[in-house]
Parts: C-alpha cells; structure tokens; sequence
C-alpha cells in the first residue's frame, strides 16, 4: 500500500460499514460513538507515524534495485 494511504482508507471503509450495519438493521450503538472517534484519531497518527519512519528509514514500497540486488541464476 502506497505511503500508508491504503491502511487508512480500509480502516474509515470498516467505520462506515460499522455505521451502516447499525443504522440499517436497527441496532443500538452504544460503544460505537466512543469507537469511531477513536478511529478517527487513530487514523491521521498511524499515517504520519508510519510515514515518519518511511522517511526516516528511506523505506520504500516499491521494489527496486536496492531490494533486488541479486544474482539470478541464468537459464
């Protein structure tokens, strides 16, 4: 997943489809306010803390000639 974007996205995707599965079917949210907030806090700091140690470390996602500095055999 690119720069972390992904992780984000997927976790805002689960909250909506929480929301919808309560408003839908009737539910009681009793622990899913507190919850989404967390979330939401959650989301911007494990992006920027994710993206931190991508910059710190220079991880990259995608493969290039640092990662694959090996030898194939020919054939």
């Amino acid at each position: 997943m690119a720069r972390l974007f992904g992780y984000a996205s997927v976790l805002l995707t689960g909250l909506l489809v929480a929301w919808g599965y309560v408003i839908f079917r009737g539910r009681r949210s009793r622990a899913l306010p507190l919850f989404s907030g967390l979330i939401l806090l959650l989301v911007p700091l494990l992006a920027a803390s994710f993206g931190w140690i991508g910059v710190v470390f220079e991880a990259t996602c995608t493969p290039g000639p640092a990662t694959w500095d090996w030898d194939w055999p020919a054939g």
